[in-house]
C-alpha cells in the first residue's frame, strides 16, 4: 500500500478556518482517512491539461469541495 501526503493549500486552508471548528475538524479527518485508504477508492481520472490528476469529492451536509489529486 502506497503512502500519500496531503497538503491543504492557501485558499482551502482559509476556507477551512472560516468553518465551524467541528465541521472543519471532520473535513480534515475525512481527508486524512481518504489519504490512508486511497488505494481502495475509485477515483475519476481528469483529461486535457489535467491528465495525471484525479477528481476527488469531499462532502458534508453544508460543504462541498472538489479538487484535483495527483496519484504518484
Amino acid at each position: 500500500m502506497a503512502e500519500y501526503c496531503i497538503r491543504i493549500l492557501g485558499a482551502a486552508s482559509q476556507e477551512l478556518e472560516r468553518l465551524d471548528k467541528s465541521i472543519g475538524h471532520r473535513i480534515v479527518q475525512r481527508i486524512n482517512w481518504l489519504a490512508a485508504n486511497l488505494d481502495a477508492i475509485r477515483l475519476e481520472a481528469l483529461t486535457g491539461d489535467l491528465v495525471g490528476l484525479y477528481k476527488l469529492r469531499v462532502t458534508t451536509a453544508s460543504f462541498t469541495r472538489c479538487s484535483g489529486m495527483k496519484r504518484s
